[in-house]
């Protein structure tokens, strides 16, 4: 259901703007990530943050899932 209006919040790292519904208020593009290799436990490290309203009404990309199965060694490359 796409929102019917919008909301800015303002966080410690900079302005959001994101969708509100009948239900309420969603953000579904806010960026985050798992840390991974050397960082995986560690503590968060800070985000310099940013100035400019960050639009998150709409879905980010979708990860990957491969359901244990490996990908062939040429994924992404080009032949052209």
């Amino acid at each position: 259901m796409p929102p019917t209006g919008s909301a800015i919040v303002t966080t410690t790292s900079g302005p959001i703007r994101g969708g509100t519904h009948a239900y309420g208020t969603s953000y579904p593009s806010v960026n985050r990530a798992p840390p991974v290799g050397g960082a995986r436990f560690t503590e968060p490290r800070p985000h310099h943050g940013w100035t400019e309203i960050r639009d998150a009404t709409q879905p980010g990309p979708a990860a990957l899932i491969l359901n244990g199965r490996s990908l062939p060694d040429d994924v992404g490359s080009s032949s052209a």
